[in-house]
């Protein structure tokens, strides 16, 4: 087994701390779509995509009936990434 040595050369190769995506500063991508094809019936999602230095997430609603049910998903992901 080899002995890791943390230095100056070594340093810029180094993963980097994972940060919180979930701010609102750092979306990247909102997808909002419908799925006409969809079983066992057709529905609408929303998608948000965070991207924090080498640090992503995302954020799905369920599947909905409807456009509205899905925007009112999106308020609430919104919301919840404000009052943080």
């Amino acid at each position: 087994m080899s002995i890791l040595n943390y230095n100056e050369e070594t340093k810029n190769n180094v993963v980097s701390v994972i940060k919180d995506p979930f701010i609102e500063e750092k979306i990247v991508g909102i997808s909002i779509r419908y799925n006409g094809d969809g079983y066992p019936k057709p529905y609408w999602y929303v998608k948000v995509e965070f991207v924090n230095g080498n640090t992503k997430g995302e954020q799905m609603s369920p599947y909905r009936d409807s456009m509205e049910e899905v925007l009112l998903d999106l308020k609430q992901i919104m919301d919840s990434v404000k009052n943080k």
